[in-house]
C-alpha cells in the first residue's frame, strides 16, 4: 500500500477488497468483533499477521536474515545465491 501511495484512511478498504474465501470470513469476524471502532491500517496489519503469519514463521525469517549477514557475503550476492 505504501509503494502505490494509497492514503492511510483508504488502505484498509483497499486491502480488504482483495480478500477471498477464508480470509474474507476472517475479515468479517474481525469487523464484528471490533464493530464499535474504526480499524486502522496498523491494526489490520497486526490482526492479519497474528492470523496468517505466526511467530514461528517470523522467527524463522529473522534467523535467515541474520544468517545472511553472518556468512560474510554481501546481501545482494547472497540473495542471488538463494534465488538461483
Amino acid at each position: 500500500m505504501i509503494q502505490i501511495k494509497i492514503p492511510n484512511d483508504l488502505r484498509v478498504d483497499c486491502a480488504t477488497q482483495l480478500l477471498s474465501d477464508g480470509a474474507m470470513t476472517w475479515w468479517e469476524t474481525i469487523q464484528l468483533r471490533r464493530a464499535i471502532e474504526t480499524l486502522s491500517w496498523d491494526n489490520l496489519k497486526t490482526e492479519f499477521e497474528n492470523q496468517y503469519y505466526s511467530k514461528y514463521h517470523r522467527k524463522m525469517k529473522e534467523h535467515k536474515f541474520f544468517a545472511l549477514r553472518q556468512e560474510g557475503m554481501l546481501i545482494s550476492t547472497r540473495v542471488q545465491t538463494v534465488i538461483s
